[in-house]
C-alpha cells in the first residue's frame, strides 16, 4: 500500500519523513500518518507532491497489490469498446472527489502517452 511504498522509498533515498515534509509543504504529521497507517486512500494531490519531491511517477505509489489468496482478478476486456465501457462504469460509481482524481490520473496517462 501507499505507506509501505513511501517508507521503502524514503529509506532507499535516505530521506527522513521530516525532510520530506519540508520538501513538499505537507505537514510532518500527515507524512507520518501515511507511513504508519499504510493507507491506500491518500489524496491524489498529496501523493503528487510527494512523487514530485522524490522524483518518481505518482503511479509508483498506486500500483495494484496482488490479489489476495482466494480472490480472482477480473480479466481485462479484450475489445477497446469493452474497455471504455468498463472504465465508464467504474468511474460512474465513484464519489465526485474520486472522479476528479481519476480524471486527473487519466490526463496524466494521456500526456505521458503523447510524449512517448
Amino acid at each position: 500500500m501507499v505507506g509501505n511504498r513511501l517508507d521503502e522509498l524514503l529509506n532507499a533515498k535516505k530521506i527522513k519523513p521530516g525532510t520530506l515534509a519540508t520538501m513538499t509543504g505537507i505537514s510532518k504529521s500527515t507524512i507520518y500518518s501515511i507511513i504508519k497507517r499504510n493507507n491506500k486512500n491518500v489524496a491524489y494531490s498529496t501523493m503528487e507532491k510527494i512523487a514530485d519531491a522524490l522524483e518518481v511517477p505518482v503511479e509508483y505509489f498506486y500500483d495494484r497489490e496482488p490479489a489476495e489468496e482466494g480472490q480472482k482478478e477480473k480479466p481485462i476486456p479484450e475489445t477497446e469498446d469493452e474497455q471504455v465501457r468498463e472504465i465508464i462504469d467504474l468511474i460512474s460509481g465513484l464519489s465526485d472527489q474520486k472522479k476528479a482524481e481519476a480524471l486527473h490520473y487519466l490526463r496524466y496517462l494521456s500526456d505521458r502517452e503523447e510524449n512517448e
